[in-house]
């Protein structure tokens, strides 16, 4: 029984861990410039035309299921909108930096102006794709 214990808590910690890993890492990203060369040329071309929301997600992820009806409706309502499917297109994940799903990134001139990570509700990614 004890060894279930001790399992399970290093289990816990591990991914605890992990996502202040991603967060803090999130936070190194925003004001890099991007290399643009490295995506598909259907992304590229999105981008090209201003600031842009990227979701990257994958269709097993539980929370970019909670997450996708929000960034429908944003697409619905904002101009550029791009949604990235990693379990397809890592590379275009891994040029951006992302390590998990769901995460979103706002870019502007080639510029990461910010980045969530996990499940962030609609007015958050509003305020910060309107700033």
């Amino acid at each position: 029984m004890t060894y279930v214990i001790i399992t399970f808590a290093a289990i816990f910690t591990f991914f605890i861990v992990f996502q202040f890993y991603l967060i803090r890492k999130s936070k190194k990203i925003v004001g890099a410039s991007i290399d643009l060369s490295h995506i598909p040329e259907s992304i590229r071309k999105v981008l090209e035309k201003g600031k842009t929301l990227i979701y990257f997600y994958s269709p097993s992820c539980g929370p970019c299921k909670v997450q996708a009806p929000i960034i429908d409706k944003l697409k619905n309502e904002l101009k550029n909108v791009v949604s990235v499917d990693i379990s397809g297109d890592f590379r275009t994940a891994r040029v951006f930096g992302v390590m998990g799903a769901p995460s979103t990134i706002i870019l502007e001139n080639g510029v990461v102006k910010e980045m969530f990570v996990g499940f962030k509700s609609e007015e958050v990614i509003r305020n910060a794709f309107n700033n």
